[in-house]
């Protein structure tokens, strides 16, 4: 039974993945309608403002300790906090954020 189980999780997870068949420029393979697709990307001053909003969301930071600027989608933190704690969870803040490349955790404890 704990076999079979797991070839029933298997099977969904590949279904999942295989249906539907991927649609293509110019010719959709799965004889249907051309379907089109958007992946937006933020802007830095929309990632800076989701920053924000995160540390303000996290208790263990206090979001007047930290400024935020942000360049290619790359996030640096800046300003003083009492432990290293706290230097953290700022940065797992910000990388929570969608549309963050990368942070550069320039605050002081």
């Amino acid at each position: 039974m704990r076999g079979k189980a797991s070839a029933d999780i298997s099977f969904a997870v590949h279904t999942r993945f295989r249906f539907p068949p991927p649609h293509t420029a110019g010719k959709c393979e799965c004889g249907g309608s051309q379907v089109a697709t958007t992946i937006g990307t933020k802007t830095d001053a929309e990632i800076q403002r989701d920053v924000l909003d995160e540390l303000k969301w996290d208790a263990r930071v206090q979001p007047n300790e930290i400024g935020v600027a942000v360049k290619d989608g790359v996030v640096i933190l800046i300003g003083w906090v009492d432990s290293y704690a706290k230097k953290w969870a700022a940065e797992e803040a910000a990388l929570r954020v969608r549309g963050v490349k990368a942070v550069a955790n320039d605050i002081e404890v």
